[in-house]
């Protein structure tokens, strides 16, 4: 899978678990998770090829306690998003 459509999980709910490890991500964009940022507790991203990601994807992600993001090409990045988040 190269990545989550936008908008996928729109009308989800309260979902509070995200596991998307070893689905061969390659990129993630704030679209993709829009719609999540109120419940989502915790996210699973290892084991992907994110080689893309948008500057803004976690914004206004305030109830993360967990937040997978080992085995990628481009792990040092994806941190420093992380870190710029916060």
């Amino acid at each position: 899978m190269h990545g989550i459509p936008d908008f996928t999980f729109m009308g989800v709910g309260r979902l509070q678990t995200l596991d998307l490890s070893g689905n061969w991500l390659q990129q993630l964009t704030q679209r993709s998770l829009a719609g999540l940022h109120a419940h989502l507790e915790i996210i699973k991203l290892d084991n992907n090829r994110l080689s893309t990601l948008d500057r803004c994807v976690f914004y206004r992600f305030d109830n993360i306690d967990l937040l997978k993001v080992s085995q990628h090409k481009a792990e040092h990045f994806i941190k420093s998003i992380i870190d710029n988040a916060k």
